[in-house]
């Protein structure tokens, strides 16, 4: 197998590569997550994660993004004592929406809906991660699973193990394939996907740490990037932004065309 050196810190970049398939008017909704969880000598996990929402309709794409801006609310002052205000998050979302193939779109805030911006796909998705040039580190060559385990007819699981040459490194890495998401567009690597005959869904890198190599009492560290097929309780509002995205764009090729 061959050696992997230094994986973590390429996998904050992580890639994807969409199919020109058409949805024939079913809306499917993708959750993309990736996150790095660690666990301390006390037991305590943390979990740091980014993620991002993708809605195929027809030929139509929208990235679906959150915003967290924090509000400190104004102190209290009693008698000698200042109480410090608490910070409060504030959640909005803006929705990237394109047309396939298209090198451009709108994007749309939820806080002012009527104020569109237009915005590359190129440069959109070098931002949240999801650049297709990234996803090379998904088709590492791993050599022969050491164990391979089939759950529910339709998940299966690989794992590898690693020879570490620095604590950085990984000690075991997991690929999860899902022959259930065989029809979602989305794709880590089009490379495993043909090879397996089903989809990649996620890849696990696991890193254990002893004597002195712990640092900051971390004990265990996982960095993964996972896909998930996601209900929306809400279609009509993505198909209300899109045809809002038709107007906005024929309005601009009007003026354009002045």
């Amino acid at each position: 197998m061959k050696k992997i050196l230094n994986l973590i810190p390429l996998l904050f970049i992580f890639g994807c590569q969409v199919k020109n398939k058409n949805v024939n008017g079913k809306l499917i909704t993708l959750s993309v997550v990736t996150a790095d969880r660690t666990t301390t000598l006390d037991g305590l996990t943390n979990v740091d994660s980014t993620g991002v929402n993708i809605i195929y309709y027809n030929d139509y794409i929208i990235y679906k993004t959150r915003n967290i801006t924090y509000r400190k609310s104004i102190d209290t002052i009693i008698g000698d004592t200042t109480f410090a205000g608490f910070i409060n998050p504030d959640t909005s979302y803006r929705h990237f929406v394109i047309k396939k193939k298209n090198d451009f779109g709108f994007y749309y805030d939820d806080d002012k809906p009527k104020h569109v911006v237009r915005f590359s796909i190129d440069s959109l998705l070098k931002a949240i991660s999801l650049h297709s040039s990234n996803f090379n580190v998904y088709n590492l060559e791993l050599g022969t699973p050491t164990e391979i385990v089939k759950t529910g007819g339709k998940l299966v699981v690989e794992k590898y193990l690693n020879k570490k040459t620095v604590p950085q490194d990984p000690d075991s890495i997991y690929r999860y394939y899902d022959m259930g998401l065989n029809g979602i567009d989305f794709s880590f690597s089009p490379l495993l996907d043909k090879e397996q005959k089903s989809k990649l869904v996620k890849t696990s890198f696991i890193n254990i740490y002893k004597g002195e190599a712990i640092k900051e009492n971390v004990i265990r560290s996982e960095f993964y990037s996972e896909m998930k097929e996601i209900k929306i309780t809400n279609p009509k509002d993505y198909i209300l932004l899109i045809k809002q995205y038709e107007t906005d764009l024929n309005r601009m090729n009007l003026k354009q065309s002045e």
